[in-house]
């Protein structure tokens, strides 16, 4: 039976938050990442058996070239930073524009951070700066923290013509700090709050707790750094359940993963999680597409699954892509789902993918992301070697045969 969630909650908020944190181990800062151009892709790996809710130990970057089938993943690289004291783990990465990205980074020393090492480097890639090689620029700021940065993807603050200006990452115990991409200056920082990653208006999401109820909510910033809206847990939940057709009680979270913003900005999609499992068991939860005026729930889907950050592809029907868990024990293997989401009124719509990935698993699953274009999902697999599954997807359906990409 799912416990019924409370609307107040007596503990002072940054020992909730610190367990809130706690929890969430394994949230998906491996997933793959997608250039916004959908033209190369980032992966946070590791060696065979990494854990997977610490620092990365790889960081690859694949171009995706148009062939006479279609796009195809190629020229696997492995990404180093200029060097430093110790080997550098990887904490999160954001790309900024077709050819740079955010890179949060720390030092790794006898299986554990060296504190005080983490930093923020903006990563150039593409263009014309001499051999081609990649070039680490270092952003001065305060240091992304090595605990929390890991389940709490950054977002990149854009401009109206969407160039990146800032980037929000989690920082200290309970904070968020939102840094100027060319000086280093942090404009703006949210004590006791929690980073989701990208949100409206150019902005990002948070959640905190409102002092005021002690309940959570959810709330974004936009690119002025200034609140738009906040939304209450209790009635995001509320308005879940009636759209479900489910009792109140039945629709529980108590934290969230990630966030999407649509291509036309009109909305958000946004996970909300029930963290009180470990993620290798699949983690209860609900893909929700909230209105980017108000924050206002329009669809949802809500399923249980392993980390990664579920996508939204449209059509006749609207699908979120996700790997799930098997419910077998002793049985390696994963499923890759599409599940329709479903919005007010919304009849029952047709049964979407249902794949299974033999072999592997539940714990060599770090990772999953749909490609901008909707057209293709990518899963990475930890092992000897460490693969990335690259399949084509389409109208809630596997499209054909996935490729493999190995990365060694």
């Amino acid at each position: 039976m799912v416990p019924a969630p409370r609307d107040r909650f007596p503990m002072p908020i940054s020992t909730l938050l610190a367990a809130v944190a706690l929890l969430g181990l394994g949230c998906p800062h491996r997933s793959p990442i997608w250039s916004p151009d959908g033209h190369r892709l980032l992966v946070l790996a590791g060696a065979d058996g990494e854990e997977l809710d610490k620092p990365a130990s790889r960081l690859w970057l694949l171009d995706c070239a148009a062939t006479g089938d279609g796009a195809r993943l190629s020229g696997a690289r492995r990404l180093t930073p200029p060097a430093q004291t110790g080997s550098t783990r990887f904490l999160a990465a954001a790309w900024l524009d077709g050819d740079s990205f955010a890179a949060l980074t720390v030092r790794w020393d006898i299986d554990e951070a060296v504190e005080g090492s983490e930093s923020l480097w903006r990563v150039t890639v593409g263009g014309d700066h001499g051999d081609g090689a990649p070039r680490w620029q270092r952003i001065a700021g305060p240091p992304p923290s090595s605990e929390r940065t890991m389940r709490r993807n950054p977002g990149v603050v854009r401009s109206a013509d969407g160039k990146p200006t800032a980037i929000a990452y989690a920082t200290g115990d309970n904070s968020v700090v939102a840094v100027d991409l060319a000086t280093g200056a942090a404009h703006l920082e949210l004590e006791e709050s929690e980073i989701i990653g990208d949100g409206p208006e150019g902005g990002f999401l948070i959640y905190r707790i409102d002092e005021s109820t002690g309940g959570m909510e959810l709330v974004s910033i936009g690119r002025d750094l200034k609140q738009r809206w906040k939304r209450p847990f209790f009635h995001l939940a509320r308005e879940i359940a009636a759209i479900l057709g489910r009792d109140r009680g039945q629709v529980v979270f108590n934290d969230t993963s990630t966030s999407i913003v649509a291509r036309d900005g009109k909305t958000v999609a946004v996970n909300l999680v029930f963290t009180d499992v470990a993620w290798n068991d699949g983690v209860q939860g609900f893909h929700a597409v909230l209105s980017s005026k108000d924050g206002s729930v329009i669809s949802v889907a809500g399923a249980t699954c392993l980390p990664g950050r579920p996508a939204l592809v449209g059509g006749k029907d609207t699908w979120a892509w996700a790997v799930f868990p098997t419910t077998k024990r002793n049985v390696k293997t994963g499923s890759v789902r599409a599940v329709r989401l479903a919005g007010p009124g919304a009849a029952s719509g047709p049964a979407g993918a249902d794949l299974k990935i033999d072999g592997v698993s539940k714990g060599s699953i770090h990772g999953y992301a749909v490609g901008p274009r909707g057209d293709r999902l990518c899963v990475v697999v930890n092992g000897r070697p460490t693969r990335l599954l690259v399949y084509p997807i389409a109208d809630g359906k596997i499209a054909g045969e996935p490729e493999s990409v190995r990365l060694e």
